[in-house]
C-alpha cells in the first residue's frame, strides 16, 4: 500500500506561491526571447473549417497532440544508438528508486543480451516523448503549400496569435531545427529528460523547411486554454465560401472575441503568390 504525505495549509502555500513564481520567471523569459526577436511576436495555425476549429473558437482552446499521431513517421522519431554503453543503461536505472537485486537483475539480463538495452531506450523514450502534448504552429500565414495542406485547399483560415497577449501560454517555445541528417540518440545518455525530448521534438527533415514551424510543448495531451484576446486575426483562404466567412466571423463575435481584425486572400495576378484585403 502507497504511503500519504499530508501537508500542512502554509506547506501547500508555500508550494503554490513557489509555482506562481516559477511561472512567472518562465512568462519573463517568454516576453524577453520576443524582445530580443529571440521568437516572433506573431504565430498562426492553419485550419480546416470543421467542428474541431469550431471548438477552438467556441472553448478558446488548442488541442496539443500525442507526438506518434504526427503524419511525418520521422517526426519525434529520431534513431536511438544501436550499441548504448552498459554504463548509461545502469545509471539510468539505478535513479528509478528500484531495489539493487532489481538492478543487478537487468543489468544481467543486458549483459547476456545487449540488444535489451536499444529496445528498453526505445520503450522508454516512447512513454516519455508521449506523454507530452505538442501544439504546430508556423510563423508565416502566406504559404501556398501550407494553405494547401492545413486549411483544406485553401477553403479554410489561419489564425493569427500575438504571444505578447497570452505569454503563459506560450511556456516552453521550441523552434524547429531543419537537417538533412543528424546523428542517432542516446536515451539513457542523456543529460536531462528535458534536453533529450527537445532534441527529438524540435528536429525535423529540410525537406520540412517551408512550414518555419514553432512547437509549443504542454506536460499533457489534450486541450490547453488560452485567453480570446490572443487571436488578434483570421485570414480566411481564397476559396473559402462567403457564408463560411460570415459563420466564422459572427461565431468570433458570439464567444465575446474583441477586436479581431478579418482578412480575405485573393491569387496574386501573374505571381505564385496569395494577396490578402480587409474583410468586413
Amino acid at each position: 500500500m502507497g504511503k500519504t504525505f499530508i501537508c500542512s495549509p502554509n506547506k501547500l502555500l508555500c508550494v503554490y506561491q513557489g509555482l506562481e513564481s516559477h511561472l512567472r520567471d518562465l512568462k519573463e523569459v517568454v516576453l524577453e526571447a520576443i524582445e530580443k526577436k529571440k521568437l516572433p511576436r506573431f504565430l498562426y495555425k492553419y485550419r480546416p473549417l470543421n467542428e474541431f476549429t469550431d471548438s477552438i473558437i467556441i472553448n478558446s482552446s488548442f488541442w496539443f497532440a500525442r507526438t506518434d499521431s504526427f503524419n511525418d513517421p520521422f517526426d519525434c522519431n529520431l534513431t536511438e544508438e544501436i550499441n548504448i554503453k552498459l554504463s548509461d543503461f545502469k545509471r539510468y536505472i539505478s535513479k528509478l528508486g528500484i531495489p539493487k537485486t532489481a538492478i543487478d537483475t537487468n543489468l544481467e539480463l543486458a549483459k547476456r543480451s545487449p540488444s535489451i538495452i536499444r529496445e528498453q531506450a526505445i520503450k522508454s523514450r516512447a512513454k516519455t516523448i508521449n506523454s507530452s502534448g505538442l501544439l504546430a504552429l508556423s510563423q508565416i500565414y502566406d504559404s501556398i503549400l501550407m494553405w494547401s495542406h492545413y486549411a483544406e485547399n485553401h477553403t479554410g483560415i489561419v489564425l493569427c496569435l500575438d504571444l505578447l497577449e497570452d505569454p503563459e501560454f506560450f511556456i516552453t517555445p521550441l523552434k524547429v531545427n531543419y537537417q538533412k541528417t543528424y546523428n542517432p540518440v542516446n536515451f539513457f545518455g542523456r543529460a536531462t529528460d528535458m534536453d533529450y525530448v527537445k532534441k527529438i521534438i524540435a528536429t525535423k527533415s529540410k525537406d520540412w523547411e517551408y512550414e518555419q514551424e514553432l512547437r509549443v510543448m504542454k506536460d499533457s495531451v489534450g486541450e490547453h486554454s488560452f485567453n480570446k484576446s490572443l487571436i488578434t486575426k483570421v485570414y480566411f483562404g481564397c476559396k473559402c465560401e462567403n457564408s463560411e466567412k460570415i459563420r466564422i466571423k459572427n461565431m468570433f463575435k458570439s464567444n465575446n472575441y474583441n477586436g479581431i481584425k478579418f482578412f480575405e486572400s485573393n491569387v496574386a495576378y501573374g505571381k505564385f503568390k496569395l494577396n490578402f484585403s480587409k474583410y468586413t
